[in-house]
């Protein structure tokens, strides 16, 4: 949508260029919440000492597995 103003020049390529790291950078905090609640999932109070291996596994076991519907 605002590709066509800026072709108009109703709006200015330095706007066009924040717009364009706002839209990235949204979906860059989302990807890094993400990681964080699983994290948080995984390492829980009882499982506070896992070895990184360990929490790499489990961690690659739950990006494939969606808690709420399923394996995907």
């Amino acid at each position: 949508m605002y590709r066509h103003l800026i072709q108009t020049g109703l709006v200015s390529n330095q706007l066009s260029v924040l717009v364009d790291i706002r839209l990235v950078q949204a979906l860059n905090t989302a990807c890094c919440e993400r990681g964080f609640s699983r994290m948080k999932l995984i390492k829980t109070a009882s499982r506070n000492r896992l070895y990184v291996e360990t929490f790499d596994a489990l961690e690659l076991l739950f990006r494939s597995v969606d808690i709420k519907t399923g394996p995907k």
